[in-house]
């Protein structure tokens, strides 16, 4: 039968099925063609994610592009409806960094605050600060630390990974500032490992917080994230 009409990832998943059935192949070869065909299938669902992840810096049916106030912004058309508001969001960052609860992190490279009203909701504004020439020059031939974090923080959402909701990436003279759902009602894992101490982590709700965040990693090898 013809797969030419499917995409690569169901190809080699239909090929893998047809080598787990296979008889009355020896078990040897069998053992082979299904190793080939899981390691095929894993290629090719890497390459279609990566795909998508990078659809995040273009412009289309999902995601927009463009300039305003000297800006470049790309964002989620399912979180933004006015881009031109995007860099008010950069613009008062330093005013909400003044408010000891919503400045979340505030270190010479990063500045994170939360609380920043948005739509119907809040949004999360991470700030990555430029840290001289040689950081300027890396971004020119590497990307951004913002864009990468931009790109990473697609991937996992598109992959169904919890993780704070994309909205935008904006960036101006070297910095860049990513944009994504406000999470901060919720307790960060280093928060609750620091408040509950090193005996804890022996307790079932510890190993299970850890088991669950091992997951998590391992998921997130897996994708190649």
């Amino acid at each position: 039968a013809s797969l030419g009409g499917l995409r690569r990832p169901e190809r080699t998943r239909i090929l893998r099925a047809y080598a787990e059935a296979a008889h009355p192949m020896a078990p040897a070869p069998a053992r082979r063609l299904r190793k080939r065909a899981a390691a095929a299938e894993r290629r090719a669902i890497l390459r279609h994610w990566r795909s998508r992840a990078k659809r995040c810096l273009r412009r289309t049916g999902a995601y927009g592009r463009g300039a305003w106030e000297g800006y470049r912004i790309h964002w989620r058309k399912g979180a933004v409806a006015d881009p031109s508001h995007l860099p008010a969001l950069a613009a008062g960052q330093e005013d909400a960094a003044r408010d000891p609860a919503r400045a979340r992190k505030r270190a010479p490279e990063t500045l994170v605050t939360t609380g920043h009203a948005w739509d119907d909701g809040t949004v999360c504004v991470k700030r990555y600060r430029a840290r001289g020439a040689w950081d300027r020059l890396r971004s020119l031939l590497r990307g951004s630390r913002a864009r990468r974090g931009w790109k990473a923080l697609n991937g996992l959402w598109i992959r169904g990974v919890p993780a704070p909701a994309p909205v935008a990436l904006l960036e101006r003279g070297g910095e860049g500032w990513l944009v994504a759902e406000d999470l901060s009602p919720a307790t960060q894992l280093d928060t609750l490992l620091a408040m509950r101490g090193p005996g804890w982590l022996r307790a079932p709700e510890g190993l299970a917080v850890s088991e669950a965040a091992a997951a998590l990693v391992r998921r997130c090898f897996r994708w190649g994230i």
